[in-house]
């Protein structure tokens, strides 16, 4: 089932459940999906930043979150220095940020 949900919603859900960290940590794997080079002016990030898509695997490989993120030059993420999500996958639920 999917279920839109407000973006403060999915930051609050994937933040409390540490999916950036766990991905860190090694517990899930982090595979980009799509990227630009360079990021769109408008994102307003420095010269060669990488505007990516990236989804976060579980053990078993199936996709438990889908995030965007700015990967500047030297290395640290662009924006509020945190991926933001755009998915979740928690049981038979997919959540998913709602469009205006």
């Amino acid at each position: 089932m999917i279920k839109r949900v407000d973006a403060w919603w999915l930051r609050e859900k994937f933040n409390a459940d540490g999916y950036w960290e766990r991905a860190q940590q090694g517990t899930l794997t982090a595979i980009v999906k799509k990227e630009n080079h360079p990021a769109p002016k408008r994102s307003r990030q420095p010269e060669c930043t990488r505007s990516q898509y990236v989804v976060y695997l579980d053990a078993d490989g199936a996709a438990v979150a889908g995030v965007h993120q700015y990967l500047r030059p030297d290395g640290t993420l662009g924006g509020s220095g945190r991926p933001d999500p755009k998915t979740l996958a928690c049981g038979d639920v997919q959540y998913r940020v709602k469009v205006d």
